[in-house]
């Protein structure tokens, strides 16, 4: 009852930018989408180790050169010849990463802004 109590606190009080958060997912070269990209290749028939071996070394160029990571994965082959543009594309939707937040607050019985 008292974590409960404080966590409620510490919610309460917790501010939120928008702005930022954006800014920061966008400084790492889209990485965070990375997961997107290996599911979808898995979808596509793909051995997961195979798409985790070529997702990785897509995001260690980002790493090294600064790249976007969409433009490191439209650049392999591998990638190119199992996904359409359109499927990249949708991998690349921060909207997906966030359709469920709506109901993860309802059920936690807080109020959300999606």
């Amino acid at each position: 009852n008292y974590m409960l109590n404080k966590f409620i606190k510490i919610i309460d009080n917790l501010l939120v930018y928008p702005d930022n958060m954006r800014k920061n997912l966008e400084q790492f070269g889209e990485l965070v989408f990375s997961q997107s990209i290996l599911l979808a290749l898995t979808r596509a028939g793909m051995l997961r180790e195979e798409a985790y071996t070529i997702v990785q070394n897509c995001a260690m160029e980002v790493w090294k050169t600064g790249k976007s990571f969409k433009k490191i994965i439209f650049e392999q082959r591998e990638i190119t010849d199992r996904l359409t543009v359109q499927e990249i594309d949708n991998c690349f939707n921060i909207n997906d990463h966030l359709r469920n937040v709506g109901k993860i607050f309802e059920r936690a019985g807080i109020e959300s802004n999606n």
